[in-house]
């Protein structure tokens, strides 16, 4: 459009100006691109979609949904929502609380997602890490995903009510993890898996001594597939730079970007 001559734009934009329909209709795809829901509004959105005349539905590729971090609050998010999630590539899932929730009584909300590819869960409770890693599983297209602030109980305290089956999708390549004292369990989930997910941008944020044994395996297990590698390690808590050796073939690769912080 910028090609185009002074002229034509400024006839373009007067016309849209005094008829606000055409400028509307046109813009519609831009306007519902991406989408926030909340307790405060999402029953007049799912009245919305329920219409036969909406259109939200054809040009949304983002949600993102912000709970209170309580039953309430959750409950009234996790409903499945008429017709929005066809084209839904990007779900942000912020502050709802799974913990008091089995899976299969979110599972119909999940599924209205079928084509996601970005997840972000952010300050959410399960209770479980296997409770967590169900929920990824539902995502078969799932290629990024990224947590931070999550919290579940410790494995040790685990009960047959709080254990889900689960398979992390084939198509994830892209991990961030910023967590504090539990991507061990995280790990340890990946590492249980018949076939190993392949991440190839691994992300792990600040790493305590308590999660390098696990991490150290998994790093050893991917080798070559990794190719991007970020960590941080807290010296002045610890006085040491905490031990995770690198596997060799990660060290001398040139084709691959490693990040280290310590502070």
């Amino acid at each position: 459009m910028t090609s185009l001559p002074v002229e034509i734009i400024d006839y373009i934009f007067g016309f849209l100006a005094d008829n606000r329909r055409c400028l509307m209709q046109s813009s519609r795809a831009l306007y519902f691109q991406s989408i926030s829901i909340n307790p405060g509004n999402v029953e007049n959105l799912v009245s919305l979609l329920t219409s036969p005349h909406q259109t939200i539905s054809m040009n949304t590729n983002k949600v993102c949904m912000e709970g209170h971090c309580d039953k309430k609050s959750s409950r009234t998010l996790l409903r499945p929502l008429p017709s929005i999630g066809n084209i839904v590539v990007s779900l942000s899932l912020s502050t709802i609380d799974l913990e008091s929730f089995p899976p299969e009584s979110y599972q119909e909300f999940l599924s209205g997602f079928p084509c996601v590819e970005s997840l972000e869960l952010h300050a959410m409770k399960f209770s479980s890490v296997s409770q967590l890693m169900s929920t990824l599983g539902k995502f078969s297209c799932l290629r990024t995903v990224s947590l931070s602030s999550i919290s579940w109980n410790d494995p040790s305290n685990d009960t047959p009510d709080t254990l889900f089956p689960y398979t992390i999708p084939s198509s994830l390549h892209k991990l961030t993890l910023n967590l504090n004292y539990t991507k061990g369990d995280t790990m340890r989930c990946f590492l249980s898996q018949e076939s190993l997910p392949l991440i190839r941008e691994l992300n792990l944020g600040m790493v305590s001594f308590l999660n390098t044994g696990a991490i150290g395996e998994y790093l050893g297990r991917l080798g070559s597939s990794l190719t991007v590698l970020s960590l941080g390690c807290d010296f002045i808590s610890t006085g040491k730079v905490n031990s995770l050796h690198l596997p060799s073939e990660l060290t001398h690769s040139q084709q691959k970007t490693f990040t280290l912080i310590v502070i």
